[in-house]
């Protein structure tokens, strides 16, 4: 009754609601969960794993930094290259090794669908696939089902160890802190665009919105497609409702997140540019940002959505090139011109100087000659930001299949190459030779 009382002073009916709900689901003892996200920075991962802790929140858990201390321990693992698999696979043996004989042990996220023989080594208990989530309902009795949970908020705590593709980020997050950012704003000058692009990189106050999951591409390197299945798009006016509720919490930056955002709403008869439409016509001081973004969805889209950023609101877009070079995107089963790409980046890029125009680069494909690999450095010409992946086979692709395979030891030379590339021209070149936007008025 004491717990009721104390509600007195809370404004929404809403509210209420959620507290007394919260009070009849902890009628009982409080267990504890552990839950650990194993990808580098996978926004998509790191949003289910903070879906997972508001959802063992809600039904009452308590959710603990040691594994020791937890009555079930559930890891979301990753497949995306091998190097992401051997990580998810040695925190499961850690976790293993460490938590107590009578907790449970789940595993859950890509890596089972991607590489099922890598998982069943080292775990042979509860195994949850991307499109199972509901399953978690069962293993804790759940008062609320994680398929009703909404309004996912990411906490700063949740991007930990995340560096978000590059290590040079973390010479990024160094010079962040340089004065030079501060006599910019005193000034009334903004820099184009690169202080402003390492500042959203490690910006924890952006509301995720996931507009849809899975994907309608056959890329002949991805097994993530078999693991998140088929496009599933989120109906507009339930994203409309999420970004409602984030705007109501104060948030000023909004990223729409999906494994392929340029097949939104093919599935339920509508696409992204009419979802940002709606979007668009909320009022209120914010800005959007989109998560991924492929190439083919992009050039299709383009005329449209290129009005789109005139309203000013649209602040990023992540455009996943993966490859300079035509020659090696046919082989990579992505339909899109990338000369044409490039020009639309760079069309962005001159028309809207403040838009953070983003990419990432795979070095190494099967096939990928130095001629290929020299184009694929001129990407950084059109891009304000690229994310450096080397070629990995995963299991069953076409990929994996394809002759020609280019030696470990030359990716790794190719990826030293353009990673020196990468501090030269962003660090270097574009710092000293800073274009600025005249904005002279405060």
């Amino acid at each position: 009754m004491g717990h009721r009382q104390s509600l007195s002073h809370m404004t929404t009916p809403q509210t209420v609601a959620s507290y007394i709900e919260l009070e009849i689901i902890n009628e009982g003892k409080m267990k504890k969960a552990y839950i650990v996200e194993t990808s580098n920075a996978c926004m998509n991962s790191i949003y289910a794993l903070a879906r997972y802790k508001k959802f063992f929140q809600i039904n009452g858990w308590e959710i603990v930094d040691d594994c020791s201390e937890a009555d079930l321990n559930l890891i979301s693992t990753c497949g995306f290259n091998q190097h992401q698999e051997d990580y998810s696979v040695d925190i499961i043996k850690k976790i293993k090794r460490t938590k107590t004989s009578d907790s449970e042990l789940i595993v859950c996220g890509c890596l089972p669908k991607i590489n099922d023989k890598a998982v069943q080594k080292v775990h042979n208990g509860p195994i949850i696939n991307p499109r199972e989530m509901p399953k978690v309902d069962n293993y804790i009795k759940a008062k609320k089902s994680i398929s009703k949970i909404t309004h996912v908020e990411i906490r700063k705590q949740d991007f930990a160890f995340k560096f978000l593709y590059s290590p040079n980020k973390i010479i990024a997050k160094y010079i962040l802190q340089l004065p030079i950012r501060a006599i910019y704003k005193f000034l009334h000058i903004k820099a184009e665009p690169y202080y402003k692009i390492l500042s959203s990189l490690y910006d924890h106050s952006i509301y995720y919105i996931e507009a849809c999951t899975g994907c309608l591409g056959k890329c002949s390197y991805c097994a993530i497609r078999r693991a998140k299945g088929p496009l599933r798009s989120s109906p507009i006016n339930k994203i409309i409702e999420d970004f409602r509720y984030g705007l109501r919490k104060g948030y000023k930056k909004f990223s729409l997140i999906g494994d392929d955002l340029g097949f939104y709403g093919r599935d339920i008869k509508t696409d992204l540019v009419a979802l940002l439409e709606e979007m668009l016509k909320e009022k209120g001081d914010y800005k959007i940002l989109l998560y991924y973004l492929e190439p083919m969805d992009f050039e299709a889209l383009f005329p449209r959505l290129k009005e789109l950023f005139r309203s000013g609101r649209i602040i990023d877009v992540n455009i996943p090139i993966q490859t300079g070079s035509n020659r090696i995107t046919k082989l990579m089963n992505r339909n899109c011109d990338v000369e044409r790409v490039r020009k639309y980046a760079l069309d962005l890029r001159e028309e809207f100087p403040s838009l953070n125009v983003r990419t990432h680069v795979i070095v190494g494909f099967p096939g990928e000659t130095e001629m290929d690999f020299r184009k694929t450095m001129e990407v950084f010409d059109e891009f304000d930001e690229v994310g450096i992946f080397e070629y990995f086979d995963r299991p069953n692709t076409p990929a994996s299949k394809m002759p020609n395979k280019v030696p470990h030891s030359v990716k790794r030379a190719r990826m030293r190459r353009i990673r020196r590339k990468f501090l030269l021209d962003l660090f270097i070149k574009k710092l000293l030779r800073i274009k600025f936007i005249t904005d002279a008025h405060p």
